[in-house]
């Protein structure tokens, strides 16, 4: 009996480690992302105060003077024609979230 239930905490722990070690890497990854969207929902706020302020949108990150670190994960973009940008950030090989300003939502792209 004492045997039985050794075994059985034996196969119960080695359950609980597998499952950590499976859904940690989803966990993480998910909470890079998250501070990813929430640095870049900050980037939003700071390109439409400028563009409040100054009547057009910023044509460069630097024209905000933010202060970013040179590995700024984000990237910024406008279209020419009108007063549209892009924010990004990469995900992924291959994916990346982008926000549209007319749209005003963050979604996947591939």
């Amino acid at each position: 009996m004492m045997k039985k239930k050794g075994i059985f905490i034996v196969v119960i722990c080695i359950v609980a480690i597998s499952l950590i070690v499976c859904y940690l890497p989803f966990y993480i990854k998910s909470k890079a992302i998250n501070d990813l969207e929430n640095q870049g929902n900050y980037l939003v706020q700071r390109v439409e105060a400028y563009k409040k302020k100054n009547h057009k949108l910023p044509q460069y990150l630097e024209d905000m003077q933010l202060n970013l670190p040179d590995n700024y994960p984000l990237n910024y973009n406008t279209t020419k024609d009108s007063g549209i940008y892009v924010v990004s950030f990469q995900v992924g090989f291959f994916r990346s979230m982008v926000y549209y300003s007319d749209r005003k939502e963050w979604e996947f792209q591939k």
